[in-house]
């Protein structure tokens, strides 16, 4: 009988190739003098490339009953049947921009009709409407225009432009802070939705356990849900509290999202506040999580087929994903805890296509030590590109 670990275990073509060859000497025919492009070649490399993806389907439907190895789909199938839990799908960002008049005119601004974007190629449009009086300003809610985490730009964001011009107009992200009031969202990812399956079991508890808290602030309201989760289930605010904090995926919820998921909790735990009448005394209270930057100096050698800025483009890519998935407290290798390492980081930046290596000055070569309850978040990048001729 097969074991799980073989039937997760694929071939390429060519190692199937070379397993049917072997095969088909151990009962006497002489493969050695069939060469390219002979039929009895052309037929065995066939039958290897069927074979190698043959392996990849019995792959695919060996994981897919395993919530630790579901992947895509088939983790979205499998959530749904056994778990009844739906992957999250990505939420747009959305906030207020003011705009800025000096025209000696006004303008009627209809719903839609503008639209903002940043240097990183961010865009918004505007959801309302209204009139922009001649020398005035006017509040309106701007919605990116792609879901996902890639809305949350900067508080203020000096490069942010009206890309539908308006002649004196000018537009500007700074009414409040964080400036969006519902957080952008990648969908779900496969970490997190595996981690909400394997939660879900605790809440069959009568006495909910930490974990039950992490499913509840993971899985959200509907309309809102927390990407990274951590509790202090250690009476921090007195006898039977517990703090729950949670952030996104790469910056803090927006206070809206907060009260809702304090109201969320106030409906499923008992003696807890809801977000209007929350006391010392709750139950439970949902923390909105510290943000904690992580500041990266230092040299980057790079390809001399790429520019400096595009070498620097893709590090910059690649620690935001990195970023998106550091726990909250940052990582902790056996007695060493609560850190990002210099080698965590050199590993993602080294592993960025075109990169050779990169020589940093910041941090140092003991890292950084994050808070238990803070959320590391990428800080000031200030890499020096490097060409390496070959």
């Amino acid at each position: 009988m097969l074991t799980l670990a073989q039937l997760r275990s694929t071939l390429t073509a060519s190692a199937a190739l070379e397993m049917i060859l072997a095969w088909m000497q151990a009962l006497g025919f002489e493969t050695t003098a069939w060469q390219d492009g002979r039929i009895q070649k052309t037929i065995v490399k066939t039958l290897a490339l069927f074979g190698a993806d043959y392996t990849e389907k019995t792959k695919i439907l060996a994981e897919f009953g395993f919530n630790d190895f579901a992947t895509g789909v088939g983790l979205t199938e499998f959530s749904r049947a056994r778990y009844k839990n739906e992957r999250i799908p990505a939420v747009f960002t959305k906030g207020s921009m003011r705009l800025r008049s000096v025209a000696t005119a006004p303008y009627i601004i209809e719903p839609g009709q503008l639209i903002a974007g940043n240097s990183q190629g961010v865009q918004f449009r505007n959801l309302d409407g209204g009139t922009l009086t001649a020398g005035g300003t006017l509040v309106l809610q701007f919605q990116a225009r792609i879901a996902g985490a890639s809305g949350n730009i900067l508080t203020n964001d000096q490069s942010l432009r009206l890309l539908t011009p308006l002649a004196g107009v000018t537009v500007s992200n700074a009414e409040a802070t964080p400036w969006y009031s519902l957080r952008g969202e990648d969908e779900e990812s496969d970490e997190k939705l595996r981690l909400r399956n394997a939660y879900k079991w605790t809440l069959l508890s009568a006495e909910l356990v930490g974990d039950a808290y992490r499913y509840i602030a993971l899985t959200g309201d509907g309309s809102v849900s927390a990407a990274k989760v951590a509790i202090d289930d250690q009476n921090p605010r007195g006898p039977g509290t517990i703090d729950v904090y949670v952030s996104g995926a790469s910056g803090p919820l927006g206070s809206s999202d907060i009260d809702a998921l304090q109201d969320l909790f106030a409906s499923k735990v008992f003696y807890t506040d809801d977000a209007a009448h929350l006391s010392a005394s709750s139950r439970v209270k949902v923390i909105s999580m510290l943000p904690f930057a992580v500041n990266i100096t230092g040299l980057l050698y790079h390809d001399s087929g790429i520019s400096g800025a595009e070498a620097t483009t893709r590090v910059t890519e690649a620690l935001g994903v990195f970023f998106a998935a550091v726990p909250i407290g940052g990582f902790s290798y056996g007695s060493l805890t609560n850190v990002i390492t210099l080698g965590d980081l050199l590993k993602v930046i080294e592993e960025v296509e075109g990169i050779r290596t990169a020589v940093l000055s910041v941090p140092g070569a003991a890292g950084v030590a994050v808070p238990s309850n803070e959320l590391p978040i990428a800080g000031t990048l200030d890499l020096t590109p490097v060409a390496v001729q070959d």
